[in-house]
């Protein structure tokens, strides 16, 4: 019954040995999809109360970094980034407010995976949704449900 009712996250938190996540192209894709379409927008397209930040150039060769090189770093932890990696992460950092806050929460997820701390969790699924960034509030949003979800069912 337990695996019927049970999370994608659920493993970690309730002690279950599997590998820890690292994420999936297609939740970060999903995710991150805000800034791809914000490099096709126009300027007299823009919905009120939008901010959409110029690019952030590659310190090394000066070229605009990529969303999808900008997703894929925003879920790396720092100690697997190579030297050229981590400075397009502090420039995306500097340039970029909203990098810099789904970075953090990401960062921060992944430790609660890892640490297995309910109450961690809770305080994350908060702070996430503080953000304002509709895609990260989605997500929280879905693991709270899902926890309470699991609370009912077991």
């Amino acid at each position: 019954m337990l695996e019927e009712c049970k999370p994608h996250w659920a493993p970690s938190i309730l002690g279950y040995q599997e590998p820890p996540l690292q994420g999936s192209r297609s939740d970060l894709e999903r995710l991150l999809k805000v800034w791809r379409e914000a490099e096709n927008i126009q300027l007299d397209e823009l919905p009120p109360g939008v901010d959409v930040s110029e690019p952030v150039r590659d310190p090394d060769t000066g070229h605009m970094i990529s969303s999808v090189v900008a997703a894929a770093l925003c879920l790396k932890p720092r100690g697997l980034l190579t030297e050229r990696q981590a400075r397009k992460v502090n420039a995306q950092k500097q340039g970029s407010t909203v990098f810099a806050t789904i970075r953090g929460l990401a960062m921060r997820f992944n430790g609660i995976l890892r640490g297995r701390n309910s109450k961690a969790l809770d305080e994350w699924i908060d702070d996430a949704i503080d953000t304002e960034l509709m895609a990260i509030m989605r997500f929280a949003s879905e693991v709270r449900m899902n926890r309470k979800n699991q609370e009912l069912c077991c």
